[in-house]
């Protein structure tokens, strides 16, 4: 049976075949599209359609989209007929009369895209849709397993299937790493791994792309940098513990660090008035310091050492001696049994000592008190006076056989020990500060300076090699020190004030030397002192002063020293100058 178009169309967008009773759906339309046709009755011979149907209907059309049918037969595009020109069939074998000639239209918005890919472009599992030009859609076939798909113009579809490229063209061995190739199988070696012997190991530089391995410290070293060493570090000791060490500097020998001396970085500060010389300086331990000097000049400074302002001692023009602090208030001596106290250190309030018109050469804070020494203990108008708050102060009776002049006092042990000059002892003792006792005989030579350390006492002379010490207890056991290594004392001045030229902070005993062409900071070796002086000696180190000499003279010697708390230093010389340390 001839194949029919179905003008009834219960299926828009689809042929019906009669003769196998089937569908079949018209080719680059969708389904649901919108089917026009024009219908046209042949007169006979015409071999070409336009213009008006049967309908009144004028024939436009698409062209590539049309379909021609003639008496129900679909006829084939460019063979059949030709259509170009959207308004005109050619081409057509001369139809016969009552031939009916039909073109199928389809409105433009319902056409699906005309190169739409189509199951059927697909033929086996893996297929894949490239292009072999814009708006070409081509077929891929899948390639075979272990391929992998490459870019490759020089084909059709611009991609190839193939295999993995067998071999690298080449792998070059670098700093660190040996092996290499360029076929086959590679190996490459870290060499720097290898250099690698045990845990805690460490691969260091040794120049510019070469190094070794440091192996690793024992357990609680630290590594440090060293230039002397081939890799630039060593492990050491770590540094020492920073706790009550501050104001110190760590020193080290290339392979030990300890903590050394004090800050030595001096810092010169102004005063306010004309730099008369410093006899003496004293601190509340925090941010208040004393200076006394010569004509009754006081200065203090409340910016822990910074500035420094002259105050009003209550001394008019006499010598200041020398200053300490306890109990919250600063005590202040000088000549003519003068004593003055404050507790800020700006107001100073005058007090009576008891010493008459005698000269008071020293004032030390000694558990819990204050006690002062000076002139007149032969003759027992002065010699030693006493307070427990620095306001109220005691004359105490010096035993007979005392010189005519105490200098200095100390306390270790329960026992009070005043020294000064000679006459059948240069020193007295006590346990009460009420009752003194003199010294052992032993003691034979004048003495300028008392200190109890490393539970020792040891009395100095001052000016010569000469000194004595004993044990803790000072009724008995004084030996001479012989003028072993004694030196060191001996430089730092005369009787007079050697008081204020030493102190002992960190076990060690420091000084500060006359020699004004190069004025030291000078410490003992430290430790217990000996029938050799092994405490007192030079095995110390030394430090070079700062100068800052003023227009009236060039010569430099430095009057008094103190150290505070955390080891910060104040030096003053004749010319009145004070240096920090801080």
């Amino acid at each position: 049976m001839p194949t029919t178009f179905n003008t009834t169309d219960p299926k828009p967008g689809y042929v019906y075949d009669s003769a196998s009773d089937t569908w079949f759906p018209l080719v680059g339309i969708a389904p649901a599209s919108q089917v026009d046709r024009w219908t046209k009755t042949a007169a006979g011979g015409e071999t070409s359609l336009s213009g008006n149907d049967d309908n009144a209907v004028s024939l436009s059309y698409t062209s590539g989209t049309e379909q021609v049918y003639l008496n129900g037969v679909l006829l084939v595009r460019g063979q059949d007929y030709t259509a170009t020109n959207g308004t005109t069939i050619t081409g057509l074998t001369a139809l016969a009369a009552s031939d009916v000639a039909e073109v199928v239209t389809f409105n433009p918005s319902n056409i699906l895209t005309t190169d739409s890919i189509l199951d059927t472009d697909f033929a086996a599992k893996g297929d894949l849709i490239s292009a072999s030009a814009a708006s070409t859609p081509i077929r891929v076939p899948v390639g075979t397993n272990g391929q992998v798909l490459k870019a490759n113009s020089a084909t059709t579809s611009g991609l190839e299937w193939g295999t993995v490229d067998a071999d690298i063209e080449g792998v070059t061995a670098g700093t660190g790493i040996s092996g290499g190739g360029t076929s086959g199988t590679v190996t490459i070696t870290n060499s720097m791994a290898t250099a690698i012997a045990a845990k805690g190991d460490l691969i260091v530089g040794t120049g510019s792309q070469t190094f070794v391995s440091q192996s690793v410290g024992a357990n609680g070293t630290v590594l440090t940098a060293n230039s002397a060493q081939a890799d630039g570090v060593e492990w050491t000791s770590p540094l020492p513990s920073q706790t009550g060490n501050a104001g110190k500097f760590l020193t080290t020998d290339g392979s030990t660090a300890s903590w050394g001396s004090a800050g030595l970085n001096w810092t010169w500060r102004a005063r306010s008035d004309n730099n008369n010389q410093v006899q003496g300086l004293g601190t509340n331990g925090s941010n208040i310091y004393v200076a006394v000097c010569d004509t009754g000049v006081l200065l203090s400074s409340t910016d822990s050492g910074v500035t420094w302002t002259s105050r009003t001692s209550q001394f008019g023009s006499n010598r200041i001696h020398a200053a300490a602090f306890g109990n919250g208030i600063f005590v202040v001596v000088g000549a003519n049994g003068l004593i003055s106290s404050s507790t800020d250190g700006i107001t100073w309030t005058a007090r009576t000592s008891g010493m008459s018109t005698n000269i008071i050469n020293s004032v030390e804070f000694l558990n819990g008190n204050f006690v002062a020494v000076g002139d007149g203990a032969a003759g027992g108008t002065g010699g030693i006076t006493t307070s427990t708050d620095g306001i109220t102060w005691t004359k105490r009776t010096t035993p007979s056989g005392m010189g005519v002049s105490l200098r200095h006092v100390t306390y270790g042990n329960g026992y009070y020990v005043a020294v000064g000059s000679l006459t059948t002892t240069a020193g007295v003792y006590s346990t009460n500060l009420s009752t003194w006792t003199v010294l052992p005989t032993s003691v034979n030579d004048s003495l300028a300076y008392a200190t109890f350390q490393n539970n020792q006492f040891i009395l100095h002379r001052g000016s010569e090699a000469k000194a004595f010490y004993t044990g803790n207890n000072p009724t008995t056991g004084w030996a001479t020190l012989t003028t072993t290594g004694l030196g060191l004392i001996a430089s730092i001045g005369s009787a007079d004030d050697i008081k204020n030229r030493i102190a002992y902070y960190d076990n060690k005993y420091w000084f500060t030397n006359t020699n004004n062409s190069n004025p030291k900071l000078m410490t003992s070796n430290g430790g217990a002192i000996t029938g050799t002086a092994t405490g007192l000696s030079r095995a110390g180190t030394s430090y070079n002063l700062p100068i800052f000499a003023n227009t009236a003279t060039t010569y430099v010697a430095f009057t008094s020293i103190l150290i505070n708390s955390t080891g910060g230093i104040v030096v003053a010389d004749n010319n009145g100058n004070i240096f920090t340390s801080f």
